[in-house]
């Protein structure tokens, strides 16, 4: 999160979704500005689903499902605008 420079927006909003498929496991790591707004226990079912999904060897349809839920979320509750730009690219990063 930190390397990433997630934690540098204005707003404190940057959020991480990380995934590792050979431990089948995933974390939401969220900044304070989300935190604040959305809290962590939003994001229980959604990292339960995916972490069936991965289980059950549908990792690409989980990760979907994640990625929706996480972006209904952030619009609902951090919408980007005047006062919250998007500051951070939006995308996958690999770490082999």
């Amino acid at each position: 999160f930190r390397a990433r420079g997630l934690g540098r927006t204005r707003g404190r909003t940057g959020i991480l979704l990380h995934l590792s498929l050979a431990e089948q496991h995933a974390e939401i790591v969220a900044d304070t500005g989300i935190l604040e707004r959305v809290g962590d226990a939003r994001w229980t079912t959604t990292l339960a689903d995916l972490t069936a999904a991965l289980r059950a060897g549908e990792a690409e349809a989980g990760l979907l499902r994640a990625i929706e839920r996480i972006g209904a979320e952030l619009a609902r509750h951090v919408p980007a605008g005047p006062d919250n730009p998007d500051e951070l690219p939006n995308h996958v990063i690999v770490v082999e």
